[in-house]
């Protein structure tokens, strides 16, 4: 049946001459929304030296198997890389370089058709075996001019 046939028999009270459009005969579903936006981040020095990042992420109704790009920029000034995919809101990092005294790390949620909108967080280390994490927010694009 054409997405545009009307339902037949309409429904009760409603004229014949009204041509409503209906999905009960096999319409695409609708797209479902892009997945939230990751927020409130925490980390924990493991003491293998590892971090453990957890975060909080809301998702509109409808949006279901969603996973978390994790991108990650040593020091101040380098290229952001790939890190991992996490399936929950947690993820665990071991990979840091010596001598870094700073990483900032970009997640995004994504689903097989979508991506959420990107945030930041930056965690510096200090003495006493200490990470903290300084900032963190939603990753916002500048357009040249």
């Amino acid at each position: 049946m054409p997405l545009d046939a009307p339902c037949w028999p309409p429904s009760r009270g409603v004229s014949p001459s009204l041509r409503v459009p209906c999905c009960s005969h096999g319409c695409p579903p609708a797209p479902s929304p892009a997945p939230g936006v990751a927020s409130d981040f925490r980390v924990e020095l493991l003491q293998s030296g590892a971090l453990r990042f957890t975060f909080d992420c809301e998702h509109p109704s409808g949006v279901k198997a969603v996973t978390y790009k994790v991108l990650r920029q040593d020091g101040a000034q380098g290229p952001y890389n790939f890190l991992l995919n996490a399936k929950k809101r947690v993820f665990e990092d071991a990979t840091l370089p010596d001598g870094v005294t700073m990483a900032t790390y970009i997640v995004t949620a994504q689903t097989s058709t979508k991506d959420g909108n990107p945030s930041y967080f930056t965690v510096r280390f200090g003495g006493g075996n200490q990470a903290q994490i300084i900032a963190q927010g939603p990753v916002v694009e500048t357009k040249a001019s």
